[in-house]
């Protein structure tokens, strides 16, 4: 029976997991009937769409080994908003948690004050957290979003506080003077020679070309001595299994009533509204390191003089919004907080986030569990995961291009319009089969990786 046109727009309600609701739209991709975006996934979500949960069942859960976060300013609630979600949802409390706070909160105004990172800083704790339950978590705080991060940065290299160490900000592309890039090696080179390593977030702008009027990954997650983290759309099932990934670059299209009362794209598919995605792509300033050298293809890494350049990101992890993570915080109220960072907050809240700013927690966690399982700290990670990738290419889940478009039914809990989500649309930057600019060798697959590391490790003993 042929279905009758939509006369109202639809207002669509979140699934729990990916395909629970789904909902109405104007025709697009041979469809005319979408699963809803979701609400964010929870902690036992996350574990089991990575495959995880066997593993941490056994005990092999992070214990041993310190993940630090970075991010500026401090939230005076991360561990007790943990703690009250992880409880509300039956997860491990977060125990092994300590905090080097700033002496001050500076350049606020710039830096868009603590409520503006108290969200970065929450997602960061509670995503690691869920994924590495085990794990100690040290969060140090820049008292700016500038050089305060650097020093932060210092603190835990100088006196060892962690082996790992999960950055969820960048420059708007390469343009940054060259000490600034100098100075940051030289941090990054300190990591790598004390066998602590670095995971940056590969951005949230794709190739930047919207914002730079050229096409650019962001530094420090472009350098070659970090390891940069892109980002996927990921659907975690009824059962918790993973049903599909694909690169994180979302667009919209909004859903109009045009003058027949009918409901309609007022735009054609995929539509114009650029909804972010994962970052990476070919280095204007750094050359190909020797680890990606045969496992990324020439045609990336070419440059504009023909030298082969540093491509990213390197590995990839769950960050777009629309298939996003559930965080709990109590809002800071800024109008309250002093110059030494006391601020009031409120009532616990749930939220939904996204962004590599989700993925490089994720994958820095994922890595406190192989090294817990192969009993070993591997510091700078990319020549490991690289040749990890040359000897057994399921050490990744590969996140290939989508056969066919995959999208969302999506309302807007702020604007009240309805929109139709295309995912995988990243600007210039496209996954592939094998080595890509938005999902580099793919998503880890830590069980693999972890046995890899061991069986290495055996050989040369």
């Amino acid at each position: 029976m042929k279905r009758q046109a939509l006369t109202a727009l639809p207002k669509y309600t979140c699934s729990n997991y990916y395909g629970e609701n789904t909902g109405p739209a104007p025709k697009a991709y041979g469809s005319k009937e979408f699963p809803t975006f979701l609400c964010g996934y929870l902690p036992d979500q996350l574990r089991s769409g990575y495959g995880l949960n066997k593993m941490i069942t056994a005990g092999n859960d992070g214990t041993g080994q310190t993940i630090a976060i970075i991010d500026a300013y401090a939230s005076p609630s991360v561990q007790q908003d943990t703690n009250d979600y992880m409880r509300a949802v039956g997860s491990p409390l977060l125990t092994k948690f300590t905090e080097i706070k700033p002496s001050a909160f500076v350049d606020t105004d710039l830096c868009q004050g603590a409520s503006g990172w108290q969200g970065e800083e929450t997602l960061d704790v509670e995503s690691a957290h869920s994924i590495a339950p085990g794990a100690s978590i040290l969060y140090v705080g820049g008292f700016n979003c500038g050089g305060g991060l650097d020093i932060a940065m210092s603190d835990i290299l100088d006196n060892r506080l962690a082996n790992i160490v999960s950055n969820s900000y960048g420059n708007l592309g390469e343009a940054v003077p060259g000490s600034v890039i100098t100075g940051e090696q030289n941090i990054q080179l300190q990591a790598a020679a004390e066998g602590i390593g670095l995971y940056f977030s590969s951005g949230d702008s794709g190739d930047e070309s919207m914002n730079l009027g050229y096409t650019s990954p962001d530094f420090p997650a472009s350098s070659p001595f970090v390891t940069a983290v892109g980002g996927t759309s990921k659907a975690i099932g009824a059962n918790g299994a993973t049903e599909f990934n694909t690169g994180w670059g979302d667009v919209l299209d909004k859903m109009a009533l045009n003058k027949n009362g009918k409901v309609k794209f007022t735009d054609p598919v995929p539509g114009t509204l650029w909804g972010g995605g994962a970052g990476g792509g070919t280095s204007a300033f750094f050359a190909q390191p020797a680890y990606q050298q045969g496992v990324v293809p020439d045609s990336l890494a070419d440059s504009v003089d023909g030298t082969p350049a540093r491509v990213s990101p390197d590995v990839a992890a769950l960050a777009d919004p629309y298939t996003g993570f559930q965080i709990a915080l109590r809002p800071i109220d800024d109008s309250t907080c002093t110059p030494s960072g006391d601020c009031q907050v409120g009532d616990l809240e749930y939220e939904t986030y996204g962004g590599t700013s989700l993925a490089s927690p994720i994958t820095a966690a994922e890595m406190a569990l192989v090294q817990q399982a192969s009993g070993r700290t591997i510091g700078f990670a990319n020549p490991v995961l690289y040749a990890a990738a040359q000897a057994d290419s399921s050490t990744f889940s590969d996140v290939p291009a989508q056969s066919s478009p995959v999208a969302l039914a999506y309302t807007s809990a702020h604007s009240g319009n309805d929109y139709l989500v295309t995912l995988g649309q990243d600007t210039s930057l496209q996954t592939a089969t094998g080595y890509d600019n938005v999902t580099g060798l793919g998503e880890l697959s830590v069980p693999r990786v972890a046995a890899y590391l061991s069986k290495t490790s055996a050989s040369a003993e």
